[in-house]
């Protein structure tokens, strides 16, 4: 359809862009380059906040068996000699500070010193990477990451992710975690329990989560098995391989699902939305959708009772013998009800309201 076609370029060219943009004004580092590495240790109990502040560079959290955070920072700077190298490494302060049993480390660069220049205040001319090890038990973990990635293969308590420009990869969590990301290609999350995501022209890569709450806008995610979705798209691409809940509310998005457990609530305009069949505990499926088309997958011999409400578009079902049909046309309005031959009362609910729309329930 045409709104899709346009809605793609749109989307694409400004992703491009904007991704393009920040690249254009870094300069290409030298060949030489400086290390300096600091250590920061405190202790920490499963009341403590640990926080983190930085740029430039990865951050990459351990847990061990100590109730210390040790912090391993190693800062590089790049030169075209060993002198401006070492140089870009004294425009990094690293700030620290313990509070009420919180912890804060801040990277930051120093406008005041000699060697500063905003030209070269950049990842191409210095690097901040931080090795970071807490113990299991903490009250939550706050990250800020700008221009760097953030690595973890556990996280066991509640974490806070901000990453600009970056890169995510988390394996497991049993926690919650909050995403923030904007700009970050391939984020990836393993096995999680609780995720709330905001994202922005970002890629989303997630395998399995109970309960996942996303906001993005302009970002391709592909999702694995989401106990219960709470999703709000706008300008999105989006694939899902299992479902059990959903609440959907989309503009300009493209969705696929391989299959939805029990229910979904679907609220979209200008969407194409393809669910290819449906679980045995399958309760319901309402949408309330403008200049939409949703191709939903339901296999033959499945009891459900349907309900449409919809003006210049159309809805239709194949496959299934019907019951109790009622189908009033009137210029472009269809209204129309219907029962399986196997369904009754209390069997699953397709019901669908809208408007320049095209609905079809069937085998894929």
């Amino acid at each position: 359809m045409i709104h899709h076609q346009l809605k793609k370029m749109f989307s694409k060219s400004t992703i491009l862009i904007f991704l393009l943009s920040p690249v254009l004004a870094f300069a290409t580092k030298g060949d030489e380059e400086h290390k300096v590495t600091q250590v920061k240790e405190f202790r920490v109990n499963d009341a403590s906040t640990v926080n983190i502040n930085t740029k430039y560079g990865k951050v990459t959290i351990h847990i061990w068996n100590n109730p210390v955070c040790k912090a391993n920072i190693t800062i590089t700077g790049f030169g075209n000699n060993a002198e401006q190298a070492k140089r870009m490494t004294e425009t990094i302060n690293i700030q620290t500070k313990e509070k009420e049993g919180d912890v804060y480390i801040t990277a930051e660069s120093d406008a005041g010193s000699q060697w500063f220049s905003s030209r070269k205040d950049n990842k191409d001319y210095v690097n901040i990477d931080m090795d970071i090890y807490v113990p299991a038990k903490l009250k939550s973990f706050n990250i800020q990451n700008n221009f760097g990635d953030v690595l973890a293969r556990q996280l066991p308590f509640p974490a806070m992710l901000k990453v600009n420009y970056g890169f995510i990869d988390v394996a497991e969590s049993t926690s919650t975690i909050s995403l923030n990301i904007a700009y970050t290609n391939k984020a990836r999350l393993g096995k999680m329990n609780k995720v709330n995501v905001n994202a922005a022209y970002s890629s989303l890569n997630c395998e399995k989560a109970n309960e996942l709450i996303f906001k993005s806008s302009n970002g391709t995610h592909s999702l694995g098995d989401i106990g219960k979705l709470k999703l709000q798209s706008a300008y999105d691409e989006l694939r899902f391989r299992r479902v059990g809940s959903m609440l959907l509310k989309a503009n300009y998005s493209d969705m696929k699902m391989d299959e939805l457990s029990s229910s979904a609530e679907i609220s979209g305009n200008y969407c194409d939305i393809k669910i290819r069949k449906v679980g045995r505990d399958f309760k319901s499926l309402s949408a309330d959708v403008n200049y939409t088309d949703i191709r939903f997958g339901v296999q033959s011999g499945t009891p459900f009772r349907a309900r449409a409400n919809v003006k210049q578009g159309n809805f239709s079902t194949s496959g299934f013998d019907f019951k109790n049909v009622s189908e009033h046309r009137e210029k472009s309005s269809l209204s129309y009800s219907a029962i399986t031959s196997n369904a009754s009362e209390a069997s699953p609910l397709i019901s669908v309201n809208g408007s320049y729309c095209d609905v079809k329930v069937g085998e894929d």
